[in-house]
């Protein structure tokens, strides 16, 4: 339910593509709740991250804030400029030796209520999502209404159905948007969490291949910020 809510608050904002994004350090403001992951070292993890206006931050995952930091030495910033947040904390080395740890995060995405970071190197002129991508909606928002997808040109095809090893997924997006591809039972439990991120307007293709998954239906749920479309397909073993 809560990856389902994170996606419906979603619903009625619009994308700002990066270097075409207007704001400063206050949008940053606030609690949010999402996750953080690392394609490079194989992990997804809940996070929790709180922005105070001094730039003081606290951040439930550890990654932006280790247990072996000196207490409440943690502060952030926002670089308008080179689209990056800044992260940077006091870091016990040995032997009492110690020097801030820094982290940089360009902005790939800001809604006001969603918010998508991936990780930088110091003086790298690119980012690299695939070391770490933090993915985060702000606690508290609402009155949000949701749209109606395939009426904003949103489709989704999946085939064969019956299918034995393999299932081809294709949509369409008529508008860039940030997207989620997960597989449920009828249960409504998750059997597989296929991927996302923000995605251009166009066809785009995956494919499944479960493992250890039984023969039976399942549903496939594409979310968007258009809203959620599912399709139903049979595995046969």
């Amino acid at each position: 339910m809560k990856s389902l809510l994170v996606w419906a608050l979603l619903a009625l904002v619009s994308v700002l593509a990066p270097g075409a994004q207007e704001f400063t350090f206050e949008a940053f403001v606030g609690t949010w709740e999402g996750t953080i992951t690392s394609e490079n070292y194989g992990y997804s993890d809940p996070m929790t991250l709180v922005v105070e206006s001094d730039g003081f931050y606290t951040d439930s995952s550890g990654y932006l804030m280790p247990p072996y930091y000196y207490p409440d030495t943690q502060q952030c910033e926002f670089d308008a400029e080179t689209n990056r947040v800044h992260f940077w904390y006091l870091k016990t080395v040995y032997a009492g030796m110690h020097f801030y740890q820094h982290h940089y995060y360009e902005v790939a995405a800001y809604t006001g209520d969603y918010l998508e970071l991936h990780y930088n190197y110091w003086d790298d002129a690119e980012a690299h999502p695939e070391v770490q991508t933090i993915s985060l909606a702000r606690v508290g928002a609402s009155d949000l209404a949701p749209r109606d997808p395939v009426a904003q040109g949103v489709d989704l095809r999946l085939g064969p159905s019956p299918f034995h090893s393999s299932l081809d997924i294709r949509y369409r997006l008529a508008q860039p948007s940030f997207v989620q591809l997960s597989l449920h039972d009828v249960t409504g439990r998750t059997v597989a969490e296929l991927g996302g991120g923000f995605r251009a307007a166009g066809e785009h293709a995956t494919a499944w291949r479960p493992a250890d998954v039984p023969s039976g239906y399942y549903l496939l749920m594409l979310r968007s910020e258009a809203g959620v479309v599912t399709e139903k397909c049979l595995l046969m073993r």
